[in-house]
């Protein structure tokens, strides 16, 4: 891969790394990223609107809970295992996609419980760690940060703005079905808030969120050199490794999810079929 500052003028690249930059506080954050979700929610709904998309995308979500990490951890329990407090709805469907103890994110932190049953995307976290010294915890980062760019790349920019049309589908109406469904129960996960502080809380992470998958969005409609450019940049400092050990990550990690659209297939075949074992599907 070229320098950052080979083959680009400062004035083309200032706003990509302005981009960059507000993406790197979330970066590590997700199990899969956002993109992988909406991938994998589409794939359970084919014909799924567009709110759906951004439900199964939204629920990471707690990082912007602006109340310190009993905030973010309350909020996450909520967001990634308590989505059948949502009245029902397509909004609702989408949130259920990403449950952190069947779901999407299930796959994504297999080895932390169940690795023997979840082996992707296990494998490619093991290998890419064996490769290059780097800890699984970071070898996780890389992969779901690295599947979101491939989806991207190899579905093309119809993809992408599909999912910047869920991100702006999305508005009062599911921002207000979370805040009924998950006010209370913030409330008795952190005594200390009030109704008005943990329905401010709740509206202020959606907002967040909301606005951070816009941001993403539009990275990944830049062009496939210029993301390549800066995503060793990105995975480097979001990850806090060397840049030559996030430039080796990155062109490996590529290499390694080459056969991301099989497995993630059998992921959302799994999961209907859970879905429809729990009674959230018919």
């Amino acid at each position: 891969m070229k320098p950052l500052t080979v083959g680009y003028p400062l004035k083309q690249l200032f706003p990509c790394l302005l981009l960059a930059a507000a993406l790197l506080p979330a970066l590590p954050a997700h199990a899969w990223g956002p993109m992988t979700h909406a991938y994998i929610a589409s794939q359970i709904f084919p014909d799924a609107p567009p709110v759906l998309l951004f439900g199964a995308m939204v629920a990471d979500m707690n990082g912007f809970s602006g109340l310190g990490e009993k905030g973010d951890s309350s909020l996450k329990h909520l967001t990634h295992r308590e989505a059948k407090l949502l009245a029902p709805s397509p909004f609702k469907l989408g949130l259920l996609t990403h449950d952190g103890d069947w779901g999407a994110d299930s796959y994504a932190h297999a080895y932390f419980h169940m690795p023997a049953e979840k082996l992707y995307p296990l494998r490619i976290y093991e290998q890419l760690s064996n490769e290059t010294g780097i800890t699984m915890n970071n070898a996780e980062d890389v992969i779901e940060t690295v599947v979101d760019y491939v989806i991207c790349r190899d579905l093309g920019r119809p993809f992408v703005k599909k999912i910047l049309d869920a991100v702006n589908a999305a508005g009062p109406a599911e921002e207000q079905a979370l805040v009924d469904a998950y006010a209370g129960p913030f409330m008795e996960r952190v005594p200390e808030l009030t109704r008005e502080q943990a329905e401010k809380s709740i509206r202020k992470a959606f907002q967040c969120e909301k606005a951070a998958l816009r941001f993403t969005a539009a990275f990944m409609l830049l062009s496939d050199k210029l993301q390549r450019t800066l995503w060793p940049y990105m995975i480097s400092l979001g990850v806090d490794i060397s840049f030559a050990t996030g430039e080796k990550c990155t062109q490996r990690g590529i290499e390694l999810c080459a056969d991301w659209q099989p497995n993630l297939a059998q992921i959302a075949r799994e999961m209907a079929a859970k879905m429809r074992e729990l009674k959230f599907l018919p």
